[in-house]
């Protein structure tokens, strides 16, 4: 499994990937929670997924990325070995939830 869904209960509010740069999971969700949060469109597709706009996950340092057919397109502005490189979205790392 590439995505795994975020739930709400029984409501999807988003997908979660693991990233290969941070080693840690990412998320987008598809649903407003707050008024101030962000939301991304999504194309549906589980296995080739496109989420808009670029994600910004500021954890220990940046990951900035576009998420396109199945392609995570690291910006140069990230702060690990994989900053602007492309490398294709991969299954969830053995051992991680």
């Amino acid at each position: 499994m590439k995505l795994r869904p975020i739930l709400d209960g029984e409501n999807l509010i988003g997908y979660m990937f693991f990233c290969p740069g941070c080693k840690e999971p990412h998320s987008y969700f598809t649903v407003k929670l707050k008024p101030e949060s962000p939301v991304w469109n999504f194309n549906g597709n589980l296995e080739s997924p496109t989420f808009s706009p670029s994600l910004i996950y500021r954890h220990l340092r940046l990951c900035h990325l576009f998420l396109t057919d199945g392609q995570l397109h690291f910006l140069a502005d990230c702060h690990h070995e994989l900053k602007s490189t492309t490398v294709p979205l991969a299954e969830w790392p053995e051992g991680w939830r």
